[in-house]
């Protein structure tokens, strides 16, 4: 592991065709830490739950500044699932978004979760190379605007370096 995410994020929503917001109204939209269950396995995660009363859109955790180092390469990794008890729905969209210094952001990974289980995701970072980025993490209700039992859990984020160092210790 190359880092951990900064424990401090900001929530918020988007409703469809509108601006983010860190404000969920009554729409019951969350992010959240904790220890979380998916698939029968607990894990470190981030539940999260798209708005799904009067309103169809997606959640977002967006975190404090990551310095990356020059080298070697890194990558965002996680596991994805639906939180156990929930119905199976049809499926959460998880994204992953990297949002540069100029503020430009670009979506670098995604994947369609259906599944009670734990499934891995990954954003390929070395673009980023020695620049400060801050990564957004989307749970969205996906094309069919359906939020039934989106409880969404990105279990153990971290950023990784995807190159192996020798270690010399004495």
């Amino acid at each position: 592991p190359l880092a951990t995410l900064p424990e401090r994020f900001t929530a918020g929503m988007c409703l469809r065709g509108g601006e983010e917001t860190t404000d969920f109204g009554k729409t019951r939209g969350y992010a959240v830490r904790g220890t979380m269950t998916c698939g029968g396995e607990q894990r470190q995660a981030i539940r999260m739950h798209p708005p799904y009363v009067g309103a169809v859109c997606y959640t977002y955790a967006l975190f404090d500044p990551i310095a990356l180092p020059p080298s070697p390469p890194a990558a965002f990794r996680a596991l994805v699932g639906k939180g156990d008890g929930s119905d199976p729905g049809d499926g959460i969209l998880y994204r992953v978004v990297v949002i540069d210094e100029s503020g430009q952001q670009a979506e670098l990974a995604r994947r369609i979760v259906k599944e009670h289980k734990w499934e891995p995701i990954e954003a390929d970072l070395s673009k980023y190379a020695g620049r400060t980025i801050r990564l957004k993490l989307i749970a969205d209700c996906g094309p069919k605007d359906n939020t039934t039992a989106d409880h969404t859990l990105w279990g153990e984020p971290r950023v990784v370096l995807t190159t192996k160092l020798l270690r010399i210790t004495h």
